[in-house]
């Protein structure tokens, strides 16, 4: 089932209802209520839409394209290095300082600074990926709603920029 997560509340129990599931732990209720098929945004409809409003040219990656792409990025900028939960969270490699970045405003800048070039688009569970061709400038993702992590790539993997679904607190990192 997909949805939105509502959190709040306490109890110990998991609960489902025909359009809606329950989750309580300790102190935390989440509830997914389920959203017709018809109004749910699909991850990527933000992202697009601003690449459209810039005017970047894009494609969707297929899914083996992607997992190249996230096993070259895995490769380049997290290799054999450690972090907690990197298995669930890729930027935490530069939250706990193991790979060098810039972080907060300093990254916006140094990536701003990048030339133009193709780049990949994809976000933290890989559901979807763009490659961006080169264009006059790179795209200026912001990010509204921070509910995801979003990783943006030279193609050839020189830099990264990662917009965290915690930023500015924690992120965004440059590469």
């Amino acid at each position: 089932m997909t949805g939105r997560l509502r959190c709040t509340g306490l109890l110990n129990e998991i609960t489902s209802f025909q359009s809606r599931q329950s989750l309580r732990f300790g102190t935390l209720r989440c509830s997914l209520f389920a959203i017709p098929m018809s109004t749910k945004p699909k991850l990527s409809d933000n992202i697009t839409k601003q690449l459209d409003e810039q005017g970047i040219s894009y494609e969707f990656l297929t899914e083996k394209e992607l997992l190249e792409v996230d096993v070259k990025w895995r490769k380049k900028f997290i290799g054999k290095r450690t972090a907690p939960h990197l298995e669930i969270f890729r930027w935490h490699i530069f939250s706990f300082q193991a790979t060098k970045s810039i972080k907060g405003t300093d990254a916006n800048k140094e990536y701003k600074k990048q030339h133009p070039t193709d780049i990949y688009i994809f976000n933290e569970q890989l559901r979807y990926g763009l490659k961006c061709m080169k264009q006059s400038k790179l795209p200026n993702i912001e990010m509204e709603d921070f509910f995801d992590d979003i990783y943006i790539c030279h193609h050839n993997m020189k830099w990264t920029y990662v917009i965290t679904h915690e930023s500015p607190a924690l992120g965004p990192y440059f590469s």
